[in-house]
């Protein structure tokens, strides 16, 4: 049962919450898109096929190691199934409760404008919701949908947080009856799978199912080279890369840049890992050194606009025409693992595997004050922009404490007028205790979430250090 307190809070609410609600809440409408199929992609038609047909359960978990295609096989699966549809991209920053859920309430809003929800309400309280209010809140929300709905959590591995799957764990034992749930990550989410499985609740698909057949990495080279593909060639490519989508595209774009006279033969020996680090660097040496320097630099960058990986990237040296609209505009041209995080194409990231490796090599080529200098560069862009957040996670990256600090203590005021507790509550979590001692004002910030949020804990310690 709810807290007095919370119904009370709940009762004030005005009901009508609709999907202009949402925007006023620090959320990335980028992570709410989904990422389209490229035309040049394998259509995963057998997979597709079991998705479908097992779309009456509750849930579906895709899992498997990096690079096999998992978030795309989720695209996929939406654009061909015709139903009502929302999805949120997760990142680490998502590891709070009250995030979490307001990004899934963001999905709902997305695909169904008109819905009333009184979770919202329940997530703007002063006290923070338990885990079986808050599900059982969602509960009787989802249960107004009345047509079947897909809701895709990508990149669940990034969560670590228990009360997250705590709360996950409560809507799929009750499920609504309309809704499915989709889980898409590197590694199984802390969710009871087995006793799911069990009972025939969860689609499972991993990555013996995720790897390219013999047929389609025929089908898929063809479509990216252009011509036949002899099937004992589309073989050896199968057998090379273990069916790993991402070493098949590299290796064609790495055939698509050699004068071949027509031998698609494998040429090296390694497993697919290694295939993978292989080919990467030699795609990479065949672009021009302009467009190599700024793919190592952008690789900082968890997502980027035109302007931002202008900021981030462009030097004095650098040609008069290269900008940050020229630099997208190749990648879109050379399909490089890009993908748009919005209908306008404005925000682009790249593939996660695609960037970590970018990262590996800017960390091995590049000095740690230039490194440190891009971030310096990126979260004077965010701040700039008001987009603090990110602002802040790349300030505590240069290792730039004050700083971050300052940002804190410049922007907590704007925090508490918009009505943003847990936010400024969440950004003083990221300093340790002897920075917040050392700053006057981030201890009164303290004391004053200790009065809001009614927790002991935050007037012991102002009083105690005070």
């Amino acid at each position: 049962m709810a807290s007095t307190d919370q119904k009370i809070v709940i009762e004030q609410k005005d009901k009508a919450v609709n999907k202009d609600r949402i925007g006023k809440l620090p959320l990335l409408k980028t992570k709410l898109y989904r990422p389209p199929a490229t035309p040049e992609l394998e259509q995963r038609s057998r997979l597709v096929e079991r998705l479908e047909h097992n779309r009456q359960r509750p849930l579906t978990l895709i899992s498997a190691p990096a690079g096999y295609g998992k978030t795309m096989l989720a695209s996929m699966w939406l654009e061909s199934c015709g139903c009502p549809s929302g999805w949120v991209s997760l990142d680490k920053e998502d590891n709070d409760l009250i995030i979490f859920t307001s990004y899934l309430l963001a999905a709902l809003y997305s695909a169904f404008p008109s819905l009333q929800l009184d979770t919202q309400a329940l997530l703007e309280a002063p006290v923070i919701p338990s885990v079986p209010d808050l599900a059982r809140y969602l509960l009787n929300d989802l249960d107004q949908i009345q047509e079947p709905f897909i809701l895709v959590l990508d990149d669940t591995h990034h969560i670590h947080e228990q009360s997250i799957f705590d709360m996950l764990g409560q809507l799929l034992e009750h499920p609504a009856p309309n809704l499915h749930l989709v889980l898409v990550g590197r590694h199984d989410p802390k969710l009871q799978i087995a006793s799911l499985r069990a009972h025939s609740q969860v689609t499972e698909i991993r990555a013996r199912e995720l790897r390219f057949t013999s047929e389609e990495t025929a089908r898929f080279m063809q479509t990216m080279l252009n011509q036949e593909i002899d099937p004992a060639i589309a073989a050896e490519w199968t057998k090379a890369t273990e069916g790993w989508v991402t070493a098949l595209r590299l290796a064609a774009i790495s055939l698509r840049q050699r004068d071949l006279g027509g031998d698609l033969r494998v040429s090296i020996k390694g497993n697919s890992r290694y295939l993978y680090d292989y080919l990467l660097a030699e795609v990479l040496v065949n672009f021009p050194s302009i467009y190599q320097t700024w793919l190592l630099r952008s690789a900082i960058l968890d997502r980027f606009c035109a302007s931002l990986i202008e900021t981030v990237c462009r030097t004095k040296t650098d040609p008069a025409d290269m900008s940050g609209e020229t630099f997208i505009d190749w990648l879109v041209r050379d399909n490089l693992f890009l993908v748009p995080l919005d209908d306008q194409h404005k925000w682009f990231r790249f593939h996660h595997l695609f960037k970590e490796l970018l990262f590996k090599m800017l960390e091995s080529q590049v000095k740690p004050e230039e490194v440190v200098a891009l971030h310096r560069r990126t979260s004077d862009w965010f701040t700039n922009n008001g987009l603090l957040d990110e602002a802040l996670q790349h300030i505590l990256t240069t290792g730039n404490v004050q700083d971050a600090v300052n940002l804190v203590e410049q922007n907590r005021y704007e925090l508490w007028n918009n009505g943003q507790w847990h936010r400024l509550d969440r950004w003083l979590g990221l300093f340790p205790a002897s920075i917040v001692d050392q700053s006057p004002i981030l201890l009164s910030t303290r004391a004053f979430q200790g009065i809001y949020f009614g927790r002991d804990k935050h007037l012991l310690y102002f009083i105690n250090e005070g």
